[in-house]
């Protein structure tokens, strides 16, 4: 039986990742908002850490920033463990 548990999010400095890989591309919240289709809020928000994007606009944010996951995300990506029982 593989029994999932959720570990507390430990994505430690997301949000300056985000800002760095944003204006090494050379676009503006409100850019990378329209991009991804979220606003230019949210974005606002990632970067201050007070809201982390839902998975679904990981993907479209990585691709916009022309960055992986893994870069993105940092060394400390670690959320969920999985277990055999």
């Amino acid at each position: 039986m593989l029994v999932v548990r959720k570990r507390p999010s430990t994505v430690k400095n997301f949000g300056k990742r985000l800002a760095t890989c944003r204006r090494q591309c050379g676009l503006s919240q409100r850019r990378l908002a329209e991009i991804v289709g979220t606003s230019g809020r949210m974005i606002a928000y990632y970067e201050s850490e007070s809201a982390y994007p839902p998975s679904h606009l990981l993907e479209p944010i990585c691709r916009a920033l022309k960055t992986s996951a893994d870069e993105l995300l940092g060394p400390d990506r670690r959320g969920v463990v999985k277990s055999r029982v």
